[in-house]
Protein backbone atom coordinates (compact mmCIF):
# COMPACT_ATOMS: atom_id res chain seq x y z
CA UNK A 1 0.00 0.00 0.00
CA UNK A 2 1.53 3.51 -0.93
CA UNK A 3 2.04 7.04 0.85
CA UNK A 4 -1.79 8.13 -0.54
CA UNK A 5 -3.89 4.54 0.10
CA UNK A 6 -1.73 4.29 3.68
CA UNK A 7 -3.02 7.97 4.41
CA UNK A 8 -6.30 7.50 3.47
CA UNK A 9 -6.91 4.09 5.25
CA UNK A 10 -5.46 5.25 8.34
CA UNK A 11 -8.10 8.59 7.98
CA UNK A 12 -11.18 5.66 7.71
CA UNK A 13 -9.73 4.06 10.51
CA UNK A 14 -9.11 6.94 12.44
CA UNK A 15 -12.59 8.16 12.29
CA UNK A 16 -14.12 4.66 13.39
CA UNK A 17 -12.57 5.42 16.70
CA UNK A 18 -13.47 8.73 17.05
CA UNK A 19 -16.88 7.87 16.39
CA UNK A 20 -16.59 4.78 18.46
CA UNK A 21 -15.53 6.96 21.36
CA UNK A 22 -18.17 10.03 20.25
CA UNK A 23 -15.29 12.47 20.36
CA UNK A 24 -14.79 13.27 16.91
CA UNK A 25 -16.54 16.67 17.38
CA UNK A 26 -13.32 17.20 20.14
CA UNK A 27 -10.39 16.03 18.06
CA UNK A 28 -7.42 18.04 19.11
CA UNK A 29 -3.65 17.87 17.11
CA UNK A 30 -1.74 15.08 15.70
CA UNK A 31 1.68 14.70 17.05
CA UNK A 32 3.65 12.41 14.75
CA UNK A 33 6.57 11.85 12.58
CA UNK A 34 7.72 13.22 9.32
CA UNK A 35 6.38 10.73 7.49
CA UNK A 36 3.91 12.00 4.41
CA UNK A 37 1.52 9.81 5.08
CA UNK A 38 0.35 11.40 8.43
CA UNK A 39 -0.03 14.62 6.14
CA UNK A 40 -2.27 12.25 4.11
CA UNK A 41 -4.31 11.07 6.83
CA UNK A 42 -4.77 14.52 8.58
CA UNK A 43 -5.91 15.78 5.00
CA UNK A 44 -7.77 13.16 4.51
CA UNK A 45 -9.71 13.27 7.92
CA UNK A 46 -10.50 16.90 7.32
CA UNK A 47 -12.45 15.38 4.60
CA UNK A 48 -13.99 12.98 6.51
CA UNK A 49 -14.91 15.22 9.05
CA UNK A 50 -16.24 18.01 6.80
CA UNK A 51 -18.78 15.55 5.02
CA UNK A 52 -20.18 15.20 8.33
CA UNK A 53 -20.42 18.80 9.68
CA UNK A 54 -17.00 19.25 11.52
CA UNK A 55 -14.88 21.46 10.31
CA UNK A 56 -10.65 21.43 11.49
CA UNK A 57 -7.69 22.63 9.88
CA UNK A 58 -5.41 19.21 9.17
CA UNK A 59 -2.40 21.45 8.44
CA UNK A 60 -2.87 23.95 11.62
CA UNK A 61 -3.18 20.44 13.66
CA UNK A 62 0.00 18.63 12.60
CA UNK A 63 2.45 18.61 15.36
CA UNK A 64 5.93 17.27 14.48
CA UNK A 65 7.48 14.88 16.93
CA UNK A 66 10.43 16.69 18.80
CA UNK A 67 12.46 13.42 19.52
CA UNK A 68 11.90 12.85 15.79
CA UNK A 69 13.83 16.31 15.02
CA UNK A 70 16.17 16.22 17.33
CA UNK A 71 17.44 12.50 16.17
CA UNK A 72 17.53 13.63 12.47
CA UNK A 73 19.53 16.66 12.98
CA UNK A 74 21.85 14.38 15.63
CA UNK A 75 22.02 12.00 12.33
CA UNK A 76 23.03 15.53 10.34
CA UNK A 77 25.82 16.06 12.51
CA UNK A 78 26.92 11.56 11.87
CA UNK A 79 26.59 11.71 8.04
CA UNK A 80 25.78 14.67 6.20
CA UNK A 81 28.46 15.79 4.04
CA UNK A 82 26.65 18.87 1.97
CA UNK A 83 23.15 20.87 2.18
CA UNK A 84 22.37 18.99 -0.88
CA UNK A 85 22.69 15.47 0.09
CA UNK A 86 20.39 16.95 3.61
CA UNK A 87 17.66 17.56 0.88
CA UNK A 88 17.84 14.40 -1.11
CA UNK A 89 17.72 12.82 2.60
CA UNK A 90 14.47 14.43 3.40
CA UNK A 91 13.05 13.76 0.24
CA UNK A 92 13.15 9.91 0.49
CA UNK A 93 12.44 9.62 4.31
CA UNK A 94 9.37 11.80 3.71
CA UNK A 95 7.93 8.43 1.72
CA UNK A 96 8.35 6.17 4.46
CA UNK A 97 7.45 5.53 8.03
CA UNK A 98 8.13 4.51 11.54
CA UNK A 99 11.66 3.39 12.38
CA UNK A 100 12.07 3.53 8.12
CA UNK A 101 12.58 7.29 8.26
CA UNK A 102 15.60 6.86 10.45
CA UNK A 103 17.19 3.98 8.23
CA UNK A 104 16.21 5.87 5.03
CA UNK A 105 17.51 9.25 5.94
CA UNK A 106 20.88 7.78 7.38
CA UNK A 107 20.98 5.39 4.33
CA UNK A 108 20.86 8.19 1.77
CA UNK A 109 23.18 10.37 3.58
CA UNK A 110 25.67 7.35 3.22
CA UNK A 111 25.16 6.91 -0.47
CA UNK A 112 25.32 10.70 -1.20
CA UNK A 113 28.95 10.56 1.13
CA UNK A 114 30.15 7.23 -1.22
CA UNK A 115 28.93 8.96 -4.13
CA UNK A 116 30.60 12.43 -3.46
CA UNK A 117 33.85 10.81 -2.36
CA UNK A 118 33.92 8.80 -5.82
CA UNK A 119 33.10 11.71 -7.78
CA UNK A 120 36.22 14.32 -5.60
CA UNK A 121 38.61 10.42 -6.36
CA UNK A 122 37.89 10.42 -10.22
CA UNK A 123 38.48 14.37 -10.51
CA UNK A 124 41.57 14.19 -8.93
CA UNK A 125 43.10 11.46 -10.21
CA UNK A 126 42.41 13.19 -13.45
CA UNK A 127 43.95 16.11 -12.73
CA UNK A 128 46.84 14.00 -11.47
CA UNK A 129 47.13 12.57 -15.23
CA UNK A 130 46.30 15.88 -16.56
CA UNK A 131 49.67 17.52 -14.84
CA UNK A 132 51.73 14.57 -15.54
CA UNK A 133 51.06 14.87 -19.27
CA UNK A 134 53.82 15.76 -20.59
CA UNK A 135 56.07 13.32 -19.36
CA UNK A 136 58.08 10.55 -21.63
CA UNK A 137 58.40 7.03 -21.01
CA UNK A 138 57.91 4.22 -19.13
CA UNK A 139 59.24 5.14 -15.73
CA UNK A 140 56.90 8.53 -15.99
CA UNK A 141 53.76 6.10 -17.56
CA UNK A 142 54.19 4.11 -13.66
CA UNK A 143 55.12 7.14 -11.85
CA UNK A 144 51.59 8.90 -12.84
CA UNK A 145 49.51 5.41 -12.57
CA UNK A 146 50.97 4.86 -8.68
CA UNK A 147 50.23 8.68 -7.92
CA UNK A 148 46.64 8.80 -9.34
CA UNK A 149 46.76 4.84 -7.10
CA UNK A 150 47.91 6.78 -4.52
CA UNK A 151 45.41 9.91 -4.13
CA UNK A 152 42.40 7.03 -4.86
CA UNK A 153 43.80 5.44 -2.02
CA UNK A 154 43.84 8.23 0.41
CA UNK A 155 41.11 9.64 -0.59
CA UNK A 156 39.25 6.59 -0.27
CA UNK A 157 40.29 6.45 3.44
CA UNK A 158 39.22 10.62 4.34
CA UNK A 159 35.99 11.32 1.86
CA UNK A 160 34.20 7.77 2.44
CA UNK A 161 34.10 8.55 6.20
CA UNK A 162 32.85 12.01 6.60
CA UNK A 163 31.29 13.02 9.77
CA UNK A 164 31.26 12.37 13.17
CA UNK A 165 30.51 8.69 12.91
CA UNK A 166 33.50 8.09 10.96
CA UNK A 167 36.52 9.89 12.42
CA UNK A 168 39.26 6.94 13.39
CA UNK A 169 38.38 7.02 17.04
CA UNK A 170 34.62 5.89 16.17
CA UNK A 171 35.11 4.22 13.48
CA UNK A 172 37.72 1.68 15.92
CA UNK A 173 34.83 1.55 18.30
CA UNK A 174 32.50 0.67 15.75
CA UNK A 175 34.83 -2.14 14.57
CA UNK A 176 35.54 -3.37 17.64
CA UNK A 177 31.80 -3.83 18.38
CA UNK A 178 31.50 -5.95 14.92
CA UNK A 179 34.56 -7.76 15.58
CA UNK A 180 32.62 -8.73 19.09
CA UNK A 181 29.51 -9.69 17.59
CA UNK A 182 30.82 -11.53 14.89
CA UNK A 183 33.19 -13.68 17.50
CA UNK A 184 31.71 -16.35 19.38
CA UNK A 185 35.33 -16.93 20.64
CA UNK A 186 36.34 -13.17 21.18
CA UNK A 187 32.89 -12.49 22.76
CA UNK A 188 33.70 -14.95 25.54
CA UNK A 189 37.35 -13.55 26.27
CA UNK A 190 35.67 -10.36 26.27
CA UNK A 191 33.20 -10.92 28.76
CA UNK A 192 35.87 -12.74 30.82
CA UNK A 193 38.46 -9.45 30.62
CA UNK A 194 35.27 -6.45 30.23
CA UNK A 195 32.68 -8.17 32.11
CA UNK A 196 30.02 -5.56 30.32
CA UNK A 197 28.29 -5.72 27.13
CA UNK A 198 29.39 -3.04 25.05
CA UNK A 199 26.83 -3.32 22.35
CA UNK A 200 26.53 -1.16 18.91
CA UNK A 201 25.45 1.64 17.37
CA UNK A 202 22.40 1.61 16.15
CA UNK A 203 20.57 4.53 13.53
CA UNK A 204 16.75 3.72 14.35
CA UNK A 205 17.61 3.91 18.40
CA UNK A 206 17.84 7.46 19.18
CA UNK A 207 21.29 8.47 21.15
CA UNK A 208 22.88 5.03 20.45
CA UNK A 209 26.08 6.45 19.87
CA UNK A 210 25.96 8.00 23.33
CA UNK A 211 25.27 5.34 25.22
CA UNK A 212 27.44 3.13 22.88
CA UNK A 213 30.52 5.83 24.06
CA UNK A 214 29.13 5.92 27.23
CA UNK A 215 29.57 2.13 27.59
CA UNK A 216 33.03 1.95 26.85
CA UNK A 217 34.26 4.90 28.88
CA UNK A 218 32.84 3.31 31.77
CA UNK A 219 35.23 0.11 31.34
CA UNK A 220 38.11 1.87 29.66
CA UNK A 221 40.48 0.13 32.04
CA UNK A 222 39.25 -3.49 31.01
CA UNK A 223 39.31 -2.44 27.76
CA UNK A 224 42.20 -1.38 27.51
CA UNK A 225 43.66 -5.00 28.32
CA UNK A 226 41.59 -6.94 26.29
CA UNK A 227 43.23 -4.46 23.47
CA UNK A 228 47.08 -5.46 24.74
CA UNK A 229 45.97 -9.03 25.10
CA UNK A 230 44.63 -9.28 21.32
CA UNK A 231 46.60 -6.40 19.60
CA UNK A 232 47.65 -8.82 16.48
CA UNK A 233 43.53 -9.93 16.27
CA UNK A 234 42.48 -6.19 16.37
CA UNK A 235 44.97 -4.71 14.36
CA UNK A 236 44.83 -1.00 12.82
CA UNK A 237 41.50 -0.84 15.36
CA UNK A 238 43.29 -0.82 18.29
CA UNK A 239 42.29 2.52 20.56
CA UNK A 240 45.19 5.04 21.18
CA UNK A 241 45.70 7.74 23.76
CA UNK A 242 44.47 10.19 21.34
CA UNK A 243 41.55 8.19 20.45
CA UNK A 244 39.92 7.90 23.99
CA UNK A 245 40.21 11.86 24.43
CA UNK A 246 38.18 12.20 21.37
CA UNK A 247 35.56 9.52 22.53
CA UNK A 248 35.45 12.04 25.48
CA UNK A 249 34.94 14.88 23.49
CA UNK A 250 32.50 12.76 21.42
CA UNK A 251 29.97 12.01 24.19
CA UNK A 252 30.13 15.93 25.96
CA UNK A 253 29.02 16.75 22.47
CA UNK A 254 26.40 14.14 22.42
CA UNK A 255 25.43 14.55 25.53
CA UNK A 256 23.34 17.88 24.92
CA UNK A 257 21.25 15.87 22.35
CA UNK A 258 20.38 12.93 24.81
CA UNK A 259 19.46 15.35 27.81
CA UNK A 260 17.61 16.90 25.24
CA UNK A 261 15.55 13.83 24.23
CA UNK A 262 14.95 13.16 27.78
CA UNK A 263 13.59 15.95 28.40
CA UNK A 264 10.83 15.56 26.03
CA UNK A 265 9.99 12.58 27.33
CA UNK A 266 6.99 11.80 30.79
CA UNK A 267 5.09 15.13 31.13
CA UNK A 268 6.57 17.68 28.76
CA UNK A 269 4.23 19.03 26.28
CA UNK A 270 4.67 21.04 22.89
CA UNK A 271 5.54 24.24 25.15
CA UNK A 272 8.69 23.00 25.93
CA UNK A 273 9.46 22.02 21.65
CA UNK A 274 10.41 25.38 20.60
CA UNK A 275 12.61 26.21 23.92
CA UNK A 276 14.38 22.64 22.77
CA UNK A 277 15.61 23.78 19.36
CA UNK A 278 15.94 27.28 20.07
CA UNK A 279 18.91 25.69 22.68
CA UNK A 280 20.52 23.44 20.03
CA UNK A 281 20.07 26.33 17.64
CA UNK A 282 22.23 28.23 19.87
CA UNK A 283 24.89 25.79 21.14
CA UNK A 284 25.54 24.08 17.78
CA UNK A 285 25.67 25.89 13.99
CA UNK A 286 25.95 22.51 11.54
CA UNK A 287 22.22 21.11 12.26
CA UNK A 288 21.01 24.42 11.61
CA UNK A 289 19.14 23.45 8.46
CA UNK A 290 17.44 20.10 9.80
CA UNK A 291 16.68 22.19 12.92
CA UNK A 292 15.66 25.54 10.77
CA UNK A 293 13.21 22.91 8.74
CA UNK A 294 10.89 22.08 11.41
CA UNK A 295 11.75 25.78 13.09
CA UNK A 296 10.38 27.98 10.20
CA UNK A 297 7.14 25.29 9.83
CA UNK A 298 6.10 25.86 13.48
CA UNK A 299 4.19 29.45 12.14
CA UNK A 300 2.15 26.68 10.15
CA UNK A 301 0.81 25.47 13.95
CA UNK A 302 -0.31 28.11 15.78
CA UNK A 303 -0.53 25.77 18.70
CA UNK A 304 3.23 25.61 19.42
CA UNK A 305 3.01 29.93 19.79
CA UNK A 306 0.23 29.08 21.72
CA UNK A 307 1.68 26.71 24.06
CA UNK A 308 4.72 29.18 25.11
CA UNK A 309 2.37 32.03 25.53
CA UNK A 310 0.14 30.05 27.99
CA UNK A 311 2.80 28.76 29.60
CA UNK A 312 3.07 30.89 33.07
CA UNK A 313 6.73 30.73 33.07
CA UNK A 314 7.05 32.39 29.47
CA UNK A 315 4.10 34.16 28.14
CA UNK A 316 4.95 36.88 26.21
CA UNK A 317 7.83 37.59 27.51
CA UNK A 318 9.58 34.96 26.61
CA UNK A 319 8.74 35.82 23.07
CA UNK A 320 9.75 39.75 23.25
CA UNK A 321 13.06 38.53 24.64
CA UNK A 322 14.15 35.85 21.88
CA UNK A 323 12.08 36.12 19.24
CA UNK A 324 11.86 39.07 16.07
CA UNK A 325 8.83 41.64 16.13
CA UNK A 326 7.43 39.70 13.47
CA UNK A 327 7.25 36.46 14.53
CA UNK A 328 5.99 37.50 18.29
CA UNK A 329 2.80 39.20 16.19
CA UNK A 330 2.18 36.61 14.01
CA UNK A 331 1.92 34.04 16.78
CA UNK A 332 -0.05 36.33 19.48
CA UNK A 333 -2.17 36.77 16.82
CA UNK A 334 -2.71 33.08 15.32
CA UNK A 335 -2.99 32.08 19.30
CA UNK A 336 -5.61 34.62 19.64
CA UNK A 337 -7.60 33.35 16.73
CA UNK A 338 -7.64 30.24 18.71
CA UNK A 339 -9.09 31.63 21.43
CA UNK A 340 -11.84 33.90 19.90
CA UNK A 341 -13.22 31.08 18.11
CA UNK A 342 -12.58 28.07 19.99
CA UNK A 343 -12.85 29.22 23.97
CA UNK A 344 -14.02 32.58 24.43
CA UNK A 345 -17.49 31.92 23.61
CA UNK A 346 -18.20 29.50 25.79
CA UNK A 347 -17.30 28.07 29.07
CA UNK A 348 -16.65 24.43 29.72
CA UNK A 349 -18.85 21.49 30.86
CA UNK A 350 -18.83 21.13 34.67
CA UNK A 351 -15.81 18.69 35.24
CA UNK A 352 -14.20 18.04 38.35
CA UNK A 353 -11.41 20.24 39.82
CA UNK A 354 -8.30 17.95 39.69
CA UNK A 355 -6.94 18.21 43.27
CA UNK A 356 -4.04 19.91 43.97
CA UNK A 357 -1.30 17.39 44.34
CA UNK A 358 2.33 17.49 46.00
CA UNK A 359 5.13 18.85 43.65
CA UNK A 360 6.85 16.77 41.41
CA UNK A 361 10.08 15.56 42.80
CA UNK A 362 13.18 16.56 40.75
CA UNK A 363 14.47 12.46 39.92
CA UNK A 364 14.90 12.76 36.54
CA UNK A 365 15.84 16.25 36.21
CA UNK A 366 19.30 15.59 38.04
CA UNK A 367 20.44 13.53 35.16
CA UNK A 368 19.82 16.98 32.79
CA UNK A 369 22.08 19.41 34.78
CA UNK A 370 23.92 20.60 32.26
CA UNK A 371 20.76 20.76 29.90
CA UNK A 372 18.96 22.54 32.73
CA UNK A 373 21.71 25.22 32.49
CA UNK A 374 20.97 26.36 28.76
CA UNK A 375 17.12 25.77 29.84
CA UNK A 376 17.89 28.55 32.65
CA UNK A 377 19.27 31.25 30.49
CA UNK A 378 16.30 31.57 27.80
CA UNK A 379 14.17 32.72 30.57
CA UNK A 380 12.73 36.02 30.98
CA UNK A 381 12.59 37.89 34.57
CA UNK A 382 9.93 36.39 37.22
CA UNK A 383 7.03 38.10 38.88
CA UNK A 384 4.11 37.08 40.73
CA UNK A 385 0.84 36.64 38.71
CA UNK A 386 -2.79 38.07 38.14
CA UNK A 387 -6.01 36.58 38.14
CA UNK A 388 -7.88 37.50 35.22
CA UNK A 389 -9.98 35.37 32.92
CA UNK A 390 -8.57 36.83 29.47
CA UNK A 391 -6.05 35.44 26.87
CA UNK A 392 -4.57 38.87 26.21
CA UNK A 393 -4.28 39.97 29.32
CA UNK A 394 -3.11 37.24 30.83
CA UNK A 395 -0.04 36.61 28.54
CA UNK A 396 0.68 40.38 29.15
CA UNK A 397 1.49 39.53 32.69
CA UNK A 398 5.11 38.51 34.16
CA UNK A 399 5.84 35.36 33.68
CA UNK A 400 6.16 33.46 37.33
CA UNK A 401 9.20 30.56 38.06
CA UNK A 402 7.43 27.13 38.27
CA UNK A 403 10.90 25.01 38.21
CA UNK A 404 11.20 26.69 41.97
CA UNK A 405 8.08 24.76 43.03
CA UNK A 406 8.59 21.56 40.67
CA UNK A 407 5.76 22.23 38.63
CA UNK A 408 4.85 21.76 34.90
CA UNK A 409 2.75 24.24 33.38
CA UNK A 410 0.21 21.94 32.65
CA UNK A 411 0.35 20.52 36.62
CA UNK A 412 0.30 24.69 37.48
CA UNK A 413 -3.19 25.07 35.10
CA UNK A 414 -4.90 21.82 36.79
CA UNK A 415 -4.56 23.06 40.19
CA UNK A 416 -8.30 24.31 41.76
CA UNK A 417 -6.94 27.90 41.93
CA UNK A 418 -5.81 28.21 38.79
CA UNK A 419 -9.25 26.15 37.45
CA UNK A 420 -11.38 28.71 38.98
CA UNK A 421 -9.42 31.85 38.25
CA UNK A 422 -9.50 31.12 34.19
CA UNK A 423 -12.77 28.62 34.13
CA UNK A 424 -12.76 29.55 30.08
CA UNK A 425 -8.49 30.40 29.61
CA UNK A 426 -8.01 27.10 31.89
CA UNK A 427 -10.00 24.85 29.18
CA UNK A 428 -8.33 26.19 26.37
CA UNK A 429 -4.78 25.72 27.98
CA UNK A 430 -5.09 22.32 29.45
CA UNK A 431 -6.13 21.43 25.87
CA UNK A 432 -3.22 22.71 24.07
CA UNK A 433 -0.56 22.13 26.77
CA UNK A 434 -1.37 18.35 26.77
CA UNK A 435 -0.28 17.57 23.62
CA UNK A 436 3.12 15.62 23.78
CA UNK A 437 6.17 16.78 22.45
CA UNK A 438 6.76 13.85 21.08
CA UNK A 439 5.41 10.61 19.43
CA UNK A 440 7.23 7.79 21.21
CA UNK A 441 4.53 6.87 23.81
CA UNK A 442 1.75 5.56 20.88
CA UNK A 443 4.52 3.46 19.04
CA UNK A 444 5.93 1.83 22.06
CA UNK A 445 2.16 0.75 22.45
CA UNK A 446 1.62 -0.45 18.79
CA UNK A 447 5.03 -2.26 19.50
CA UNK A 448 4.13 -3.43 22.31
CA UNK A 449 0.65 -5.07 20.64
CA UNK A 450 3.29 -6.60 17.93
CA UNK A 451 4.86 -8.45 20.92
CA UNK A 452 1.01 -9.84 21.93
CA UNK A 453 0.52 -11.19 18.50
CA UNK A 454 3.70 -13.51 18.72
CA UNK A 455 3.48 -16.17 16.12
CA UNK A 456 1.65 -18.76 18.24
CA UNK A 457 -1.26 -16.15 18.63
CA UNK A 458 -2.05 -14.90 15.39
CA UNK A 459 -5.56 -16.25 15.58
CA UNK A 460 -6.36 -13.14 18.15
CA UNK A 461 -8.85 -11.06 17.07
CA UNK A 462 -8.66 -6.99 16.89
CA UNK A 463 -11.12 -6.75 19.34
CA UNK A 464 -9.41 -9.30 21.58
CA UNK A 465 -5.96 -7.53 20.97
CA UNK A 466 -7.13 -4.09 22.17
CA UNK A 467 -8.72 -5.31 25.40
CA UNK A 468 -5.29 -7.27 26.46
CA UNK A 469 -3.44 -3.83 25.57
CA UNK A 470 -5.45 -1.41 27.49
CA UNK A 471 -5.83 -3.91 30.30
CA UNK A 472 -1.59 -4.08 30.08
CA UNK A 473 -1.48 -0.67 30.45
CA UNK A 474 -3.87 0.18 33.50
CA UNK A 475 -2.05 -2.46 35.61
CA UNK A 476 1.56 -0.59 34.87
Amino acid sequence: MGGQELGEHQAELLLQVLENYNVAPKIGWHTGDNATSNNTTLQHLEQLLYAKGIIINAKQRRVRCIAHIINLSLQAFLLASSKEALEAAFAEAAEVEGEEIMNTFSDVLAERQKSEAGQRVAEKAQAVQAQSSESRGQTGKRRRANTARSVASQDSITDDFVGIENIPALRKLHSLAQMLRNSNIYMDLWRDTVRLQLGIDNRTRWNSWYYFIGRAKRMKPQIIEFMLQHEIALGANRLTGEDWQILDRAHQFLETFAEATLYTEGKSSISQSLLIIEILLKKFDNEKFVLNKYYSGADEVPAYGAAILLDPSSRRAYLDTFWKPTWVDCAIKAAGKIWDEEFNTRLPADAPLIQDSPAREEIEMAKLDSFAKYKAKQRPEYASPGAVDDFYRFIDMYPIDLDGVKLTPLEWWCRSTQRRSYPRLSHMVITILSIPAESAEPERVFSGARRTCSWSRLQLIPRNIEIIECIGDWLK
